[in-house]
């Protein structure tokens, strides 16, 4: 019996420290620097479905608006509100909000199992609003771009993006890519470099990456040195310091946003005298706006707000 009681308590010891090991070593795996995917993806585009964004937009298509994306105090989030729909990432969310002014947009992001970047939340809300099953079959890139949100709004990819954002020069796309470890940082930016480029080069210092910690700079930075960068904290709640530090090093790091409820307002000061402009989300009331603009806050979020309807407030 006691032998018996040894075996076990060996074995299960023995488990724990190979899963430890394995922890370890994937998480090492992770962050080792030889891992740089410097080399970006050669995708073959010639199968993709084409959006004709002359015929979707027209005359509308004209650099008049802005040409900072830090003069517009609404960022529009996952492309807006569609009908009652909001996060679905949509075209027809893109165009509607595009038509009413909106020139600066936040757009969810994920890979496919063929490495494609893709608008969409995740995996499990897309598949969900699409009425397909949750399988890998149906998180490719071909079956994504086949799939209907709500059975009646198109999907998009990122390179629909870039070609829009060709189409209309003075609209701005903040990255929502929703994963931090530094391998997963490095596919998707690598797979978001390169539709750019295979569209226009000039577009990359429209593209504004959104950090969830400060080392997330440094693996970006080796697929691609974006011109700016926003700094958020609603995965984590970095220490100030470590914003500031981050900052310090990083004069192109132009925009920190906080969650509605975890807004620092001295913190907000020290940022506003390093003219760092602030953030919150998600923010679809002029009420809000007001209330959080008190707190120092200086741009918002939003699935419905326009620019106009916060530059009339006169705050």
């Amino acid at each position: 019996m006691k032998n018996t009681l040894k075996i076990s308590s060996f074995l299960v010891l023995t488990a724990i420290i190979l899963a430890l090991f394995g922890y370890a070593g994937y998480t090492f795996w992770s962050y080792a620097p030889w891992k740089t995917f410097h080399e970006l993806p050669g995708f073959d585009y010639s199968h993709d479905p084409t959006i004709d964004w002359q015929q979707e937009l027209g005359n509308l298509a004209e650099p008049d608006e802005i040409t900072d994306w830090k003069e517009s105090r609404i960022i529009t989030h996952a492309l807006g509100r569609i009908d009652q729909y909001i996060n679905t990432n949509s075209k027809e969310a893109l165009i509607a909000h595009y038509k009413r002014g909106v020139r600066v947009f936040e757009v969810d992001l994920i890979l496919t199992e063929d490495g494609r970047l893709v608008c969409a939340h995740d995996w499990k809300s897309f598949t969900r609003h699409s009425g397909i099953a949750n399988v890998s079959a149906n998180r490719t890139f071909s079956a994504f771009m086949q799939a209907r949100i709500h059975g009646q709004y198109t999907p998009l990819s990122f390179r629909d993006i870039a070609l829009m954002m060709k189409h209309c020069p003075d609209v701005f796309i903040i990255t929502d890519t929703k994963k931090d470890r530094p391998h997963l940082v490095r596919q998707a930016f690598a797979a978001l470099v390169a539709d750019a480029k295979s569209v226009d080069a000039a577009i990359m210092d429209r593209i504004i990456p959104q950090l969830y910690n400060p080392s997330m700079l440094t693996e970006i930075e080796k697929i691609h040195p974006f011109k700016e960068y926003i700094f958020t904290r609603y995965k984590r709640a970095t220490w100030e310091y470590r914003i500031l530090d981050l900052i310090e090093r990083h004069p192109n790091v132009t925009g920190v946003t906080f969650p509605k409820g975890k807004i620092p307002p001295s913190f907000c000061e020290q940022l506003k005298a390093k003219d760092v402009r602030t953030y919150t989300h998600t923010v679809n009331a002029i009420e809000e706006v007001k209330r959080y603009a008190a707190m120092g806050i200086e741009g918002f979020y939003s699935d419905d707000l326009t620019n106009d309807d916060v530059e009339d407030t006169g705050i």
